[in-house]
């Protein structure tokens, strides 16, 4: 029996509003559902250029755009209304596919990452969510995507995520620092900071209104990561702010404004910053104090903003008026270039010699990318588009280009010509480009995924990543046996394995209905040898400290090494027979250590006849002390000992210890050679504290560490080199030498 099912237009149901400019519509085709948010631009609504003309151009218009492949869409859905996909009878009941990712080879100890993403449920509506904001670091390392409430990290060469973090709300801006080791991230009232290290922020702060809804624009980081800037208002009224941060998450300074903040930039030398607002206002500050240098109220709201590196020219784009205007860093107007169409984004050059610039209709007549020079009032060249001109980036150097439309396709330039060098087609409308500081690697975020792309060895593609998921309701239970008796859930789950060996992981996913699907993976898992450390060569030292002279003088033997006491001994002198008493220190002979003798006379002002040293019979004295001291000054006073004399270690029981980790949970054996020809001595000490480490035994205590310590005494005078071997039960070996000097 043949069954047949209808895919049909609006099969799920998000928010629909008819009498407003915003509706939402889901389309499902062949399982796959295709979310569409729309804001319409209705002529009637236009009223005046000043008032509504500029109301909502770069967000509303970003969504017209999207409208376009949305209805686009829906027309193709409607054709498909009423056409009959066969399916096989067992189709409402198909097990979900599990992928358990690739066979992977580790070492013992590490932290291996599984991947389960790769599964899938036949049955299930499959949601492609668009990416709206994408940031690449300026050194070309590092790339940041925003998709709703998510924001995501990747390394320039994999596609594989770095982590992702959910913020709880819609992600407004994303900013890499140069080395890529900071990212901010601006969200509804929040702007938070990372250190790209880990999916944990570093701090969030709240603001006072949400963060301006100008993808990118509105938050920026200086280059070496040090501050945050972020522009916030209530969209097309008269309250907004700029906020400037610290790295460490303190608030430097704020100011308002008589609208929301659209875009803020950093200068490229981090000194100074240029904000610009819906409401026609442009100011620059600096950096450090917040001070106001100028403020430029000409022309129309200002949604794009750019700095050279020192700020000496700044460039913004204007709303609906169709133009670009550049000052210099006073503030003063050099010029104005008029466009064809209203600026969506602009970016400058280092130098501030170029200008490239992203431009769309309806309030022109022209959708184009533009570049333009600061010191002629013309365009270099003019690339005209089919559409939406969405997006523009350029290298510092102005080398390369890089262009996002709204007509899938992005484009790369060079200065010299407006032909493109290469033009790659996504799969969906471009939300945003972005390309490192060198202009080696670039970026697009689209509405069918996460495009990355290189110029090096020349333009080409380098890898797609989609951010597609069940629709709610239809998620995956993921869990896994990684076949060391651990198991654990979820779709990318991580876990060590404490001894090597070859093991096979088993990934269960289960869907909705109960039904499940099973996949497997192999792990080897490497054995790494032991590390081993001497933690040194101790001499039982016992010395004699005694005193003569003036009774109350009292005299103070302090033995140091790596700045701690080892060994202190005190004496008073008292009348009668010379006082004394004993120190007992355990010196580590492969550290150097100092003896220090303080001295205080007593108060009648005599000094003291000698200070003896003895050790192992040997004695030495100190008669330089002041005898009779006149001068207050000279009552205290401290000497270095010099004890190397006196310490014989020939004939005595030395110790030597040392300390030994193994990343895995293995056996380890601790072998000495005194080289001295006499027998090696070894050790043994189990994991489990009490029998042999069976194999393999990835359940037991790792790392394991163990500490060992033994006697030997040399019987003639010599330096020794001393070898320390460690190994566990699996044959590694790692070796430590040291050499000991016996007088």
């Amino acid at each position: 029996m043949t069954l047949f099912k209808y895919f049909l237009v609006n099969e799920c149901s998000p928010p629909f509003m008819v009498g407003s400019t915003h509706f939402s519509t889901c389309y499902k085709l062949l399982g796959i559902y295709f979310y569409s948010h729309h804001y319409l631009s209705i002529p009637s609504q236009v009223k005046n250029t000043n008032a509504e003309e500029g109301k909502g151009v770069k967000r509303m218009n970003k969504e017209n755009r999207k409208s376009v492949s949305g209805l686009a869409c829906a027309v193709a859905m409607v054709m498909l209304l009423g056409m009959l996909v066969p399916m096989s009878a067992n189709a409402l009941g198909v097990p979900p596919v599990a992928n358990a990712g690739p066979d992977q080879t580790v070492n013992e100890g590490d932290t291996v990452h599984f991947d389960g993403t790769g599964s899938y449920d036949p049955d299930a509506p499959i949601i492609v969510e668009p990416i709206r904001i994408v940031d690449v670091s300026g050194n070309g390392q590092y790339i940041a995507i925003g998709w709703g409430t998510n924001v995501t990290l990747f390394k320039t060469n994999s596609p594989v995520p770095q982590w992702t973090y959910d913020t709880g709300s819609e992600v407004e801006a994303a900013a890499l620092s140069d080395s890529g080791q900071y990212l901010a991230v601006g969200y509804t009232n929040h702007v938070a900071l990372f250190d790209t290290s880990s999916s944990t922020p570093l701090w969030t702060h709240t603001t006072t209104y949400p963060i301006a809804t100008t993808p990118r624009e509105s938050l920026d980081i200086s280059r070496d990561g040090e501050h945050i800037a972020v522009g916030t208002g209530t969209p097309y009224t008269t309250t907004g702010d700029i906020y400037m941060f610290n790295k460490n998450g303190s608030l430097m300074w704020t100011y308002s404004y008589p609208a929301d903040v659209r875009s803020v930039r950093f200068s490229g030398d981090g000194n100074y910053v240029v904000a610009g607002s819906w409401m026609w206002q442009l100011r620059l500050y600096d950096v450090s104090t917040g001070t106001l240098y100028w403020t430029s109220t000409i022309g129309d709201p200002h949604y794009a903003t750019a700095l050279s590196y020192n700020a000496s020219y700044v460039a913004s784009g204007q709303g609906a008026q169709n133009t670009v205007s550049l000052y210099n860093r006073n503030g003063n107007l050099i010029r104005t270039y008029p466009v064809s169409g209203t600026v969506a984004e602009i970016a400058m050059s280092d130098d501030g010699i170029y200008i490239a610039e992203a431009q769309y209709y309806p309030f022109g007549s022209v959708n184009a990318f533009r570049l333009l020079r600061t010191d002629t009032p013309s365009f270099v060249w003019s690339y005209t588009l089919s559409t939406y001109g969405e997006t523009i980036d350029m290298a510092l150097d102005a080398r390369y280009i890089v262009g996002g439309c709204w007509d899938h396709n992005v484009y790369l330039f060079d200065t010299s010509s407006g032909t493109p060098l290469y033009t790659y087609t996504t799969g969906g409308g471009i939300w945003e480009v972005s390309m490192d500081y060198k202009g080696d690697y670039f970026a697009a975020a689209s509405e069918s995924g996460l495009y990355v792309f290189t110029t090096i060895g020349g333009p080409r593609f380098l890898w797609q990543w989609t951010n597609a998921h069940p629709a709610p309701g239809y998620e995956l239970t993921y869990s896994w046996d990684f076949g060391d008796g651990a198991t654990g859930t979820g779709a990318t789950p991580t876990h060590v394995y404490g001894d090597n060996g070859v093991y096979t992981v088993t990934l269960t996913v289960t869907d909705v209905e109960g039904l499940t699907g099973t996949d497997t993976c192999i792990v080897t898992v490497n054995n790494v040898a032991p590390t081993a450390e001497m933690k040194g060569i101790y001499f039982p030292a016992e010395i004699t400290l005694r005193v003569a002279g003036t009774p109350g003088n009292i005299v103070t033997l302090v033995i140091e090494q790596e700045d701690s006491v080892i060994g202190s001994v005190e004496v008073t002198r008292t009348s009668g027979q010379p006082n004394e008493a004993t120190l007992y220190a355990n010196i580590d002979l492969t550290k150097p250590y100092t003896a220090t003798l303080y001295y205080d006379s007593s108060a009648n002002g005599h000094g003291a006849n000698p200070v003896w040293f003895i050790i192992d019979g040997k004695m030495a004295k100190i008669t330089t002390f002041v005898t009779k001291p006149k001068d207050p000054s000279t009552y205290h006073q401290s000497y270095a000992v010099d004890l190397n004399s006196l310490l014989t270690t020939s004939g005595k029981a030395l110790t030597f210890k040392a300390t030994a980790t193994d990343p895995g949970s293995d056996d380890l054996t601790f072998t000495w050679d005194f080289g001295d020809s006499t027998p090696t001595v070894s050790s043994i000490y189990y994991n489990n504290g009490v029998s042999p480490d069976p194999y393999p035994s990835p359940w037991g205590t790792y790392p394991f560490t163990a500490d060992d310590a033994t006697s030997h005494s040399y019987n003639a005078s010599g330096t020794y080199t001393v070898t320390l071997t460690v190994m566990d039960d699996d044959g590694g070996t790692s070796s430590y030498l040291t050499s000991v000097t016996v007088n």
